[in-house]
């Protein structure tokens, strides 16, 4: 979907908006048959369903949305966080995430015992 929505970005999707709500360039997320989620832009609506292209690609994906498939409308995207989010994911990523929480408390921990001991001082000067 690039240049719309940059590859890596974390996709807010809104499942509320009903299918007989989507009309032409609405950007959509929908399931295909590998179970693979994808987001492309509908740039058609048939009587069979939405006919949907990425705005990178050269061809249309077909008609290839249907009510069964269909999950809902992109509302919003955040660049880059998606990467982020599968990081995380990992074994390792969530051994990195607790790191960096810890050292963040410890960090605010030991910048106020900084603060107490400046302020004990400014008092007995």
């Amino acid at each position: 979907m690039s240049p719309t929505i940059e590859p890596g970005s974390l996709s807010f999707i809104n499942k509320h908006i009903r299918y007989e709500n989507i009309e032409e360039n609405d950007v959509i997320a929908y399931t295909i048959s590998t179970g693979d989620k994808v987001t492309h832009r509908v740039i058609s609506i048939t009587s069979d369903g939405f006919e949907t292209k990425g705005d990178s690609n050269d061809l249309s994906d077909g008609v290839s949305v249907t009510q069964k498939n269909y999950i809902g409308k992109n509302v919003f995207s955040i660049p880059k966080l998606g990467y982020v989010i599968k990081i995380i994911q990992t074994q390792n990523g969530k051994i990195i995430l607790i790191a960096v929480i810890i050292l963040l408390l410890i960090s605010g921990f030991l910048s106020d015992i900084k603060e107490k001991r400046n302020k004990k001082q400014e008092h007995t000067d």
